[in-house]
């Protein structure tokens, strides 16, 4: 098997999907405004975020050079 990011020993997702919704959920207040207006732009609801849709956004906009760190 490859390797699995990991902590205390459990899977943990990691990349521009995991890195945007925590700084979300954090309330980060420009990364939610990027999230909100791509989510408005694409009139999908929040949910869609967990989905393939939303693992292509937080590609985008991680690699629009205004990342989630």
């Amino acid at each position: 098997m490859g390797q699995v990011a990991a902590l205390e020993g459990n899977a943990v997702e990691v990349g521009p999907l995991a890195r945007y919704i925590v700084a979300y959920a954090s309330g980060r207040k420009d990364i939610k405004d990027q999230v909100d207006a791509t989510l408005k732009a694409l009139d999908v609801p929040i949910t869609a975020l967990f989905s393939t849709l939303g693992r292509t956004a937080a590609r985008g906009l991680d690699a629009s050079g205004r990342r989630a760190r």
